[in-house]
């Protein structure tokens, strides 16, 4: 199991996601929102299976009102989001997933930063529920993440 620590700047972070991948390359992706994105790219590029969390789509197009003063909740950690950085995610944009494609998707209704329906049609052709309420942290998750561990081929310890 392996939580990376990324750094704020896009470029760098997917340069770390990509040689964690390189080495792991069976490993099962998990992202949630932005970490959603990135595991859609990582998926179409190396074809690892993915859980995709509230997943943020078409992230290069809709992060333009997030630019400014940024805290990362996880370190504390605040930093300034530049129009010149969501650029870098252009290149990691890639066309929905299709049939048959080893992405599932996890979506709450009560998404207050993202609208699931977006990402229910990027991903209508692959595994999605859509759960009634919570919100973009994924009310519940600690209760899935025996799930999550079976799906990443993990004994349940």
């Amino acid at each position: 199991l392996i939580i990376p620590d990324l750094p704020n700047d896009f470029s760098a972070a997917m340069a770390q996601l990509e040689a964690l991948v390189r080495a792991n390359p069976q490993a099962l992706l998990v992202g949630s929102s932005l970490g959603g994105f990135y595991a859609t790219y990582l998926h179409h590029r190396y074809a690892n299976p993915a859980l995709l969390i509230n997943p943020a789509v078409e992230a290069h197009l809709r992060f333009e009102h997030y630019v400014g003063p940024q805290t990362n909740y996880h370190t504390g950690e605040t930093w300034d989001l530049t129009a010149e950085q969501i650029k870098q995610l252009t290149p990691l944009a890639v066309a929905p997933p299709k049939a048959g494609a080893k992405i599932q998707g996890w979506l709450q209704t009560g998404d207050e930063t993202l609208d699931y329906r977006v990402a229910e049609r990027y991903y209508q052709d692959c595994v999605v529920e859509v759960e009634q309420g919570g919100d973009h942290a994924y009310k519940g998750f600690a209760q899935r993440i025996p799930e999550i561990l079976a799906l990443a081929g993990i004994a349940n310890a």
